[in-house]
Formats: C-alpha cells, sequence, structure tokens
C-alpha cells in the first residue's frame, strides 16, 4: 500500500529507485512489490524504468461508483437538481 500511496497527481510516475528512496526501504524490496502490483494491474509501465497506477484502478473506481451508498444517495439528489 505504501508504494501505491506514492502516486499522486503531482508526481504521477515513479521508478523503482525513487519509490526505494522515498520509501526508506531496500530496492529488492520495491522491486518485489512492483512486480507482484504490475501482475494484479495495479502499476504499469508508462516509460523506460517508470511505473504508473495501472488499470485494475478504473476497474475499482467503476465498482465503487455502482455500489457505493454515499454515491448512490448523491445519484438520487442530483437528478432532482438538475430537473
Amino acid at each position: 500500500m505504501a508504494v501505491l500511496r506514492l502516486f499522486s497527481e503531482g508526481v504521477p510516475t515513479w521508478t523503482v529507485a525513487e519509490m526505494a528512496d522515498a520509501l526508506d526501504i531496500p530496492q529488492s524490496t520495491v522491486y518485489r512489490t512492483v512486480r507482484d502490483l504490475l501482475g494484479e494491474g495495479l502499476v504499469e509501465m508508462s516509460s523506460e524504468a517508470r511505473y504508473r497506477p495501472g488499470p485494475a484502478f478504473i476497474e475499482f473506481d467503476r465498482l465503487t461508483r455502482l455500489t457505493d451508498p454515499l454515491m448512490l444517495a448523491g445519484r438520487m439528489i442530483l437528478r432532482d437538481v438538475v430537473h
């Protein structure tokens, strides 16, 4: 989770070395973590040796929009406001 929390609008891509420095953990640990995250689609390569959030987040975002009680309640209120 710490690796995933590094990504932001201000810093959307990271190298393994940058992640290791930011988290103060060995690069070997970050390499293993990134390998696992790649396998799950949680990160992807953005350019040579740089990573960004992966396509799995689109799926999670859609699921949240479809099932979150607050989002569902807000949808009903916004329909009334639009009318």
